[in-house]
């Protein structure tokens, strides 16, 4: 086994009916479990950044169709729309550093 890829397996929990999640690292190693609460986070965090990323592609469409129409009060919004993409990839800047920082610490503590 590659211990670059590990291994999940879900595994019922006395607590509340979460799911905890088994990584194994290497064949020689032994599970390690993370607990199902770091999962969330994850799955938020990276939802978040999704949620930015699509509208971005929805905001870039309409400065593309904007900038196409060569209409003035269209590429006078364009302004508008690519402040709006720029805040998004700052929010997934954000999002991606905390997650990255939060998964070194998690590992760190292991």
């Amino acid at each position: 086994m590659d211990s670059s890829s590990p291994v999940e397996e879900e595994k019922p929990t006395n607590s509340g009916g979460k799911t905890r999640l088994k990584w194994r690292l290497t064949e020689t190693e032994s599970d390690e479990e993370c607990d199902g609460e770091a999962w969330e986070v994850l799955n938020k965090g990276l939802k978040e950044a999704q949620r930015a990323l699509d509208q971005n592609r929805f905001l870039i469409q309409q400065v593309i169709e904007n900038h196409q129409s060569k209409i003035h009060e269209n590429l006078v919004e364009n302004v508008a729309l690519i402040r709006q993409i720029n805040d998004n990839i700052s929010k997934i800047r954000y999002v991606y550093s905390n997650l990255s920082v939060g998964f070194c610490n998690y590992v760190h503590k292991q």
